[in-house]
Formats: structure tokens, sequence, C-alpha cells
């Protein structure tokens, strides 16, 4: 998705982050500001939630964080 940057108005763009999405959508994401277009572009990517689900298991922190990663939710 790519959204125009505003000339005048004061924006927050709120990119996500990897890992405890709360999107219903697991991937990772990111944006990416483009000054030369004036535009933010989102991107999203995979990465091994499960890995990573195991790893908070591991570290002694609750299942529901671990469950997150994997249903986006």
């Amino acid at each position: 998705m790519i959204v125009p940057v505003a000339e005048r108005n004061r924006q927050i763009f709120n990119c996500g982050s990897v890992g405890q999405p709360r999107d219903d959508d697991p991937r990772a994401s990111y944006l990416i500001y483009d000054d030369q277009k004036r535009v933010i572009e989102f991107h999203r990517v995979t990465y091994d939630y499960e890995q990573a689900g195991k790893k908070i298991l591991a570290a002694g922190l609750p299942e529901d964080f671990a469950l997150r990663l994997a249903n986006g939710h």
C-alpha cells in the first residue's frame, strides 16, 4: 500500500512490528518513506514465527504471546 504524505499537516504512520500483531496478519510489517515522491509505502514479510514462539515459551513467557505470533491477534 502506498500513501501520500500531507504537505502541511502533521501525520503519524504506524508501521506495525515483528511480533505480537493485532491485525490478524502474522507477517512482520515495516514502511519506507520516499522523501522524493513524498509517499509512505507499507510492506509485509514472512518470518519464522514458529521458532520465535518456541523461544517465547523457553523464556517462560505466557503461551498466549507465542500463539499470537501464529494467528496475528
